[in-house]
């Protein structure tokens, strides 16, 4: 194609190359008047012809969509295909590139009279491409230009461009540019402009405190795109730099240790490879030794605040039990006098950062009504935060703080609206937060095909913005237990040894210990998931999941273990539940405790806790526990019938009735799902005249 339109070009006439050329200096769109400001020596006149000419021809056409000019009622033209303008200009040659971009570039900011914003970008291009093959002895027409680095002046004489000036002003717009993208979230934009701005300064051997600045502007883009790692970095560096200064103002070094001390404990999560949790605690402590003996500030409550999330990475790393309840209690202390502060302050943003901490402290300690609780209170000062990140973090919290409550729908909807924010920031990192916590609600909420859907999709995600592949664990693990739950045993193999591929990759051998529970309930090894659940809970003490508590209620039933151990595991289990307020948690424990009532013959009690599990999986909609709570009552009713209907006909006759009943709803629901090993027991306890083992 690029040949065919060489050859269109080459029969044009000297003039309309010419003419062409000048144009594809300018871009794919151009105007009129600058056109003629560099095809200067030509008439105005035979500039217009040649553009009609061009036009019967085919090259160009009259702009559809008129592009911003810096001439008032200007024209505009664009070239009818990209390839057209790439061919022509890759046919300049290269020093009349440079020349030509130099002298529009100084012609637009002539123009433009100091409101450069609009046009940042043009200028950054052109003075770039001026730059890459630049010639000192050339000197563009009389311009007024700005001779100053600091503001623009005028100068009536020519000047003479040196590669330091149309360096410096490279930077200068690069740097504009860099700040109109991050300001309108165009996030890759932006760390192309700051890289190439950082690159440009370090060829200058500029001061190390104009670098400085421009490492922490690509920590903000970093920031902004969720690649934390790299704003890490970059933020570390700036630090670096403004602290080798024997005098470094303290409001900068603030600044900075405000950066690293949030992204180091809020934004944790982000992170592929944690940062070290000490040098974290020296910028926590390094700000709050600089605001000793200053008037209280919303900084005093975000210090306290980045403090209280440290001490919960504390109590999650700790090896001991009663540091972790110490460590736990210091966050909450931290956390509320943080928010006293932001609230004796009136401080907006102070307020929202500590809400945002203590929903989280109560999360982690499952706290889950007190989080739900918080969230909602954060969400009053919505109105006043215009920060798409802070407002993608708060839907994505609200999501995860129903999701605890087992409010699957709401939460659902509130990582719909994440989405909908993460969307319009081009960032990976936090569209895949997002999907995660939708598959893992739509997982819970027995809802399995839209589940796998949602694990596929991240595991596409992964693979396509070349994201750590950390990423993938929690949907290898959704494919892997689905798979085993319906039956589909080769593929879930499949998954099986993509996870644990990862897992060896990424994890320390500490760190994979008890690391397959979900997946040995759904492969049906209940021995095994009894053990890495007992292992997670001494992990975790004093703070196990009430997810984890009830599971692993059920599991000691199943597997046998001693009545007071049973009693043990059901009732703390069921305590867990209620006072987290995590429903699903509660539907598992009375599950559980009502098979041990079972197998001990207490029938009543059995009766009402099973129905009990039953109402909570009705009132949830969660079609698989509601099939277990039903098989669980017909095996009651079955086993009641057999052992005390033998001189009791009619109320035998009665709870075979109910049994089967049960048993038939129970696998209407299984097929449903096509949860195989449930259905199975199911069609088999339908096919046995009395009674099926548990």
């Amino acid at each position: 194609i690029q040949g065919v339109l060489a050859a269109r070009v080459d029969l044009l006439s000297p003039i309309e190359k010419r003419v062409l050329q000048h144009a594809c200096i300018i871009g794919r769109t151009f105007w009129l008047s600058a056109l003629i400001e560099i095809a200067s020596d030509l008439p105005t006149s035979t500039i217009v012809e040649t553009l009609d000419s061009l036009i019967q021809r085919d090259f160009i056409v009259v702009a559809e969509k008129q592009a911003r000019s810096p001439v008032e009622n200007d024209q505009v033209f664009t070239f009818k295909h990209v390839l057209i303008r790439d061919v022509v200009y890759n046919n300049i040659p290269r020093m009349r590139r440079s020349q030509e971009h130099a002298q529009l570039a100084l012609w637009l900011e002539e123009k433009i009279k100091g409101n450069a914003e609009p046009f940042a970008e043009l200028l950054a291009y052109h003075y770039q491409q001026a730059l890459s093959t630049w010639s000192a002895g050339f000197v563009p027409g009389m311009v007024s230009v700005v001779t100053n680095h600091d503001s623009p002046e005028t100068s009536s004489s020519p000047v003479r461009l040196t590669r330091p000036e149309l360096r410096r002003r490279a930077i200068t717009y690069t740097t504009m540019a860099g700040d109109q993208a991050l300001h309108s979230y165009f996030t890759i934009r932006a760390i192309q402009a700051y890289s190439e701005a950082l690159e440009l300064l370090l060829d200058s051997n500029a001061d190390s405190q104009a670098i400085a600045a421009m490492h922490e502007k690509l920590g903000g883009a970093y920031t902004q795109r969720g690649n934390l790692d790299e704003a890490w970095q970059g933020y570390r560096r700036a630090l670096q730099l403004v602290t080798a200064e024997p005098e470094a103002e303290s409001d900068h070094l603030l600044h900075l240790y405000n950066h690293l001390a949030e992204l180091g404990t809020r934004w944790l999560g982000l992170f592929n490879t944690s940062p070290d949790i000490q040098e974290t605690r020296t910028y926590i402590d390094a700000g709050l030794k600089l605001l000793e003996g200053e008037p209280l500030s919303g900084q005093h409550a975000e210090f306290l605040t980045y403090q209280a999330f440290w001490y919960v990475r504390n109590q999650w790393e700790s090896a001991d039990t009663q540091e972790r309840g110490k460590f736990a209690n210091l966050a909450l202390q931290s956390g509320n006098e943080a928010l006293r502060i932001a609230e004796e302050l009136h401080d907006t943003e102070a307020i929202w950062l500590t809400l945002d901490a203590l929903a989280y402290i109560y999360g982690k300690q499952h706290k889950y009504q007190d989080a739900h609780k918080t969230q909602h209170y954060r969400q009053k000062f919505a109105d006043q935060i215009k920060s798409r990140v802070e407002l993608n973090d708060l839907y994505f919290s609200l999501g995860w703080t129903h999701e605890a409550v087992s409010d699957y729908p709401t939460s659902l909807k509130w990582f719909g609206y994440s989405w909908r924010v993460a969307q319009t920031m081009e960032s990976p990192t936090m569209l895949l937060s997002c999907l995660i916590g939708r598959m893992l609600a739509w997982q819970r909420w027995n809802r399995w095909d839209e589940a796998q859907q949602a694990a596929s999709s991240i595991l596409q995600m992964v693979e396509q913005y070349q994201h750590n592949e950390q990423w993938q664990l929690e949907a290898l693990e959704t494919l892997t237990v689905i798979a085993y739950l319906t039956g589909q045993q080769e593929e879930g193999d499949g998954y099986l040894r993509q996870y644990k591929r990862v897992l060896e990759r990424y994890c320390t051998r500490a760190d994979t210990i008890a690391t397959m529970p979900l997946i040995h309930l759904a492969r049906e090894d209940w021995t095994r998931a009894a053990a890495e659940y007992r292992e997670l809970l001494e992990r975790s003490e004093p703070f196990p999941s009430p997810n984890m508590l009830a599971l692993l209620a059920e599991l000691v039933v199943i597997t046998g273990e001693s009545v007071e151990v049973q009693k043990a595991s059901c009732e703390r289990a069921i305590a867990a539940a209620e006072q987290s307020g995590t429903r699903r948690s509660l539907a598992i424990a009375l599950r559980a405790r009502g098979r041990m009532h079972l197998e001990q013959h207490r029938w009543k009690q059995a009766e009402a806790d099973l129905n009990q599990a039953l109402k909570w999986a009705n009132d949830l909609d969660l079609p698989w526990d509601k099939g277990k709570a039903l098989y669980c009552l017909g095996l009651l009713y079955r086993l009641r019938s057999d052992v005390r209907g033998k001189n009791r006909p009619n109320e035998r006759k009665a709870d075979l009735g109910r049994a089967q009943s049960h048993f038939e709803k129970a696998l209407g629901f299984f097929e449903s799902l096509k949860a195989v090993h449930d259905a199975e027991r199911a069609r088999l306890a339908l096919a046995q005249d009395h009674w099926a083992p548990v």
